[in-house]
């Protein structure tokens, strides 16, 4: 994940539209508090640039390495108005996706939930992952097994147990599982289901 500061140093309000330039098959993700955004509408003089989460997602298989990306932001007021600026993605040979299912439930706060989670080791080598769940029901979380080794390719199912959780309120929570790698803690996946509580 990166961080990528944008700063509008003209005396105008402006909008900009963002944009990557990636290896052929990859792909991004530009975020502000959880929320994807292509664009930004900054004021001048502000000081300090407006900061946005960028995820790079290389595809499967991609060779271990050092790749050249370059961010972009251009003007709306005026297209010959631009800006880049370049980063470099390392590549390890260790990789990890994972898929929770149901992906929405709704459960009385005093039943015990369980959810299948598929773990993939997407790398190149073998590697053994340590499993977190987050969210409300992370303090009643039981992930089984854990941790978990993965040839190359490999994947394997996992079983989340959680609850009871009888504080929750009636609303919607969201519920994250991550997978992060031993060989290289930097290297992690993780995916997102909904849990609803009833009253």
């Amino acid at each position: 994940m990166y961080t990528l500061a944008v700063t509008n140093t003209g005396s105008l309000p402006d909008t900009y539209d963002l944009g990557l330039t990636l290896p052929a098959g990859w792909s991004y993700e530009l975020s502000a508090n959880g929320h994807p955004q292509n664009s930004l509408h900054l004021n001048p003089y502000l000081g300090n640039p407006a900061s946005l989460h960028l995820v790079v997602t290389p595809p499967a298989g991609t060779p271990a390495g050092d790749y050249p990306i370059t961010a972009i932001a251009s003007s709306r007021a005026d297209a010959a108005i631009l800006a880049t600026a370049p980063g470099t993605v390392h590549v390890t040979p260790h990789g990890v996706t994972v898929d929770v299912e149901p992906e929405s439930s709704t459960v009385d706060p005093a039943d015990i939930q369980t959810w299948d989670v598929t773990v993939t080791n997407t790398g190149q080598e073998v590697d053994t992952f340590d499993l977190v769940a987050s969210g409300i029901v992370s303090s009643t979380a039981q992930l089984t097994p854990d941790p978990l080794t993965l040839n190359p390719g490999a994947s394997a199912a996992v079983t989340l147990t959680a609850g009871p959780v009888e504080f929750a309120l009636p609303q919607a929570y969201p519920l994250a599982v991550t997978a992060r790698s031993q060989a290289e803690p930097a290297v992690l996946g993780y995916d997102l289901a909904e849990l609803t509580f009833l009253g």
